[in-house]
């Protein structure tokens, strides 16, 4: 199934997302599939949380306003 994450913080809390993400890639990698996972960012999302998701093959889509994250 696709995965959409809104509001990763990169904080101590989110080691089971982190964590989730990483066996995803695992998993996938076995059968050469993409993740279809997609990260949604109001603005330039923080470089350590960008350098994590390029990894693990999450495409990063920013947006200019709340709005567009919650009203389309």
């Amino acid at each position: 199934m696709p995965l959409i994450i809104i509001g990763l913080g990169y904080k101590p809390d989110e080691v089971f997302l982190r964590w989730l993400l990483i066996e995803r890639k695992r998993y996938f990698n076995i059968y050469n599939d993409p993740m279809n996972v997609w990260y949604i960012s109001k603005g330039t999302p923080e470089a350590s949380i960008a350098n994590l998701l390029q990894n693990l093959g999450v495409e990063i889509v920013e947006v200019s306003e709340y709005a567009d994250i919650y009203g389309n």
